[in-house]
């Protein structure tokens, strides 16, 4: 099952577009990502890019199986990029170990590179397998050690996985732009929660070629940067007061990245123009 999960998580993955918000965290050179993505039978595939260099480093996947009374979670590095996971190999299958926060990342074991795992497996309503995810996890930590040229970086992915093994979410994950720097479990969180985190990346926003900003925060310092998709910044305005609005012009339709920095903290979002 797990072969035939993994073939699927490789073809979404070429095709799939991430969105998140990000920022540099207070901790020097910790990149931290707020995702928030819901996977469900109805949703079962998603990947995230940990690393924020444009591919996909993780994918994760829900197989349902109702021959086998069985339902399995199970995810890994994709696009071969020499990344792993921290976990133990037992009776020739990867579970991934679920991490608690403050856990060193860089001291784990690791299954091996590009290796796939298996997260949740329940059978018949029984779970007869070594997972470490399974019976209900809120704040679970998936270690990561990331391939990035000739350099090791470490990071971690948190997640929620439900009792019932059918519904995962995808809170946030960061890693360090410091090659083999040391990494802990939640290392990096902003000081603020990822509700408030979603809503400050969410107060910037552009209705036909006009830009938008309503912060919620208050600030000393703001600028709103658009960014095409080639990472080229095509405008920049800094922002006088919470409440702005500015003429794009004659920009064309297309997809655009929304950079808010305040403060030395940084809110990326994606924004389509028609």
């Amino acid at each position: 099952m797990n072969k035939e999960l993994q073939s699927k998580l490789k073809k979404y993955s070429a095709a799939a577009v991430a969105v998140a918000a990000t920022g540099i965290s207070a901790d020097a050179q910790v990149v931290y990502n707020m995702v928030n993505k819901t996977l469900n039978l109805a949703n079962p595939i998603d990947s995230v890019d940990i690393n924020a260099d444009g591919t996909f480093d993780l994918g994760m996947i829900i197989g349902d199986y109702p021959s086998y009374s069985s339902t399995t979670i199970a995810g890994g590095p994709i696009n071969s990029q020499g990344h792993a996971m921290a976990g133990s190999t037992v009776s020739s299958f990867n579970y991934p170990f679920k991490l608690n926060s403050g856990d060193q990342l860089n001291t784990q074991l690791f299954l091996p590179d590009d290796a796939f795992g298996s997260f949740t497996i329940v059978v018949a309503g029984s779970n007869p397998f070594y997972s470490h995810w399974n019976g209900g996890i809120t704040d679970g930590y998936l270690g990561m050690k990331l391939k990035v040229g000739a350099n090791t970086h470490y990071g971690w992915v948190r997640m929620d996985i439900t009792a019932d093994n059918k519904t995962i979410v995808i809170k946030d994950m960061a890693y360090n732009a410091t090659p083999s720097g040391a990494m802990q479990a939640g290392q990096g969180h902003p000081q603020f929660g990822i509700e408030s985190y979603e809503a400050i990346a969410n107060s910037v926003w552009i209705t036909g070629n006009i830009l938008h900003t309503e912060l919620l925060a208050g600030f000393t310092t703001a600028a709103v940067s658009v960014i095409d998709i080639s990472g080229k910044t095509i405008q920049t305005f800094t922002l006088s007061g919470a409440v702005n609005t500015f003429d794009l012009g004659e920009l064309a339709a297309g997809t655009y990245v929304l950079s808010l920095t305040m403060d030395g903290n940084t809110f990326n979002k994606k924004a389509v123009i028609y």
